[in-house]
């Protein structure tokens, strides 16, 4: 064979390996180009999915891990539990929603739309938080009402804003959730500055009334008849000077010293249940907290509705002028067991309310005792001085309002 055909054959070969080398890039570069618009296509179908299936409330259908900025996992949230997005328009992964309230993400497809969605009592913002915190460690788990509803991977500097027995309350993605002390250790901190409460004036009022439809002839006695424009004015005062008005229950909880309430914190309560219909509106109108010492054969606690109105008990038949000597009200003569009955039909009557005020300001240790074996943790009476933390619970002060006292004798006993 000459040099020439043998040449000519090797170039041959060589232009078919190159053929054949050119066809397999064009084929790989094919298949890249397939699987990358597959891949396109895949991303664009996740991002619509995500828009379409958005909801700002959602609950998860599963245990599911949470993910930071990275996609890593620091944590876990139960099935059933419900979540705040944020927009999606905002902040989110492929694949993954980022929640309001703090720098972590959630798969899509691990939540649905909630169906039900309660506003969140956050009361709990008001709370000036300890100087200690919680430090979270692996496999911390945050509890609500029972239920886990939080395990976090990473250690977290959570300040507590409730202390109780065996558990410190924290927010946590904008809920307040308790962890328990033995799972948790501790560190002081400067959480906050603001001053808090040492003590605090809860104010009593009774009868709200309105002169012009003639109420006034029909109130009794008169110096706890309070006109709606005296009720309104000093309602006013409280609102306009930002003042935090609490519950019952922040109450014995400032007492028991478990929780930091501003300093411009007070108590409003409204005894008997009289004339209750003039209150109402205007507790609304300037959206400040109220308590009702209900009597309750007086009439029925749906009678009383309001978001600004909690009810507790002012026994449920007992409120009568007795004949014992020892003064006005039917606990201070009664048997143990007859005024014991009495109030258990009125807890029973108000979603077992732990809280009483005393007819008439008036106790005895026959009375207290009879409270305490009824189930009851506090109770209010007169007084006229402030509250404090430490103090007796079962004799807690309070300021009586009468027709008489101006804006100006209300500022002397609230600052």
């Amino acid at each position: 064979m000459s040099k020439n055909i043998k040449h000519k054959n090797i170039l041959k070969y060589f232009i078919l390996f190159l053929m054949l080398l050119i066809a397999m890039l064009l084929i790989i570069i094919y298949i890249n180009t397939q699987e990358k618009l597959k891949e396109n296509k895949n991303v664009i179908n996740i991002i619509n999915e995500m828009y379409d299936n958005y909801a700002p409330y959602v609950t998860t259908i599963s245990n599911s891990f949470l993910y930071n900025s990275n996609l890593d996992v620091v944590g876990e949230i139960s099935k059933g539990m419900n979540i705040e997005l944020e927009n999606i328009d905002d902040k989110y992964k492929q694949g993954y929603y980022k929640l309001k309230n703090n720098d972590m993400y959630i798969s899509y497809k691990d939540i649905k739309t909630a169906e039900e969605v309660k506003e969140i009592e956050q009361r709990y913002n008001n709370y000036i938080p300890f100087n200690l915190s919680v430090i979270t460690d692996n496999s911390t788990k945050l509890y609500y009402d029972d239920n886990v509803y939080y395990i976090i991977y990473d250690k977290v500097n959570l300040p507590i804003v409730i202390m109780e027995e065996d558990k410190y309350y924290v927010i946590f993605d904008n809920k307040l959730l308790y962890v328990y002390k033995t799972d948790v250790s501790t560190i002081e901190n400067i959480n906050s500055t603001e001053e808090i409460a040492k003590e605090l004036a809860v104010l009593n009022y009774h009868f709200v009334i309105n002169e012009e439809a003639g109420e006034k002839e029909l109130c009794s006695p008169s110096s706890i008849c309070h006109t709606d424009t005296q009720f309104d004015e000093h309602m006013k005062y409280i609102s306009d000077n930002n003042f935090y008005t609490i519950t019952m229950k922040e109450l014995e909880l400032f007492i028991d010293g478990k929780i930091n309430l501003p300093k411009n914190s007070i108590s409003i309560t409204i005894d008997d249940g009289w004339f209750v219909s003039r209150a109402i509106p205007i507790l609304e109108k300037y959206n400040v907290m109220g308590t009702l010492f209900l009597i309750g054969s007086l009439a029925p606690v749906s009678d009383y509705n309001s978001n600004n109105l909690e009810i507790h008990s002012h026994t449920w038949n007992l409120h009568n002028v007795s004949n014992c000597k020892e003064g006005r009200s039917a606990l201070l003569c009664y048997d143990k067991e007859k005024i014991i009955e009495d109030l258990m039909k009125s807890r029973e009557s108000l979603n077992n309310t732990t809280y009483f005020c005393y007819p008439f300001y008036e106790y005895n240790n026959n009375a207290i005792n009879s409270l305490k074996e009824a189930g009851f943790t506090m109770a209010l009476t007169g007084g006229n001085k402030k509250a404090k933390t430490g103090i007796d619970k079962f004799k807690v002060p309070r300021y009586v309002i009468y027709n008489t006292t101006t804006v100006n004798q209300l500022k002397n006993y609230i600052l």
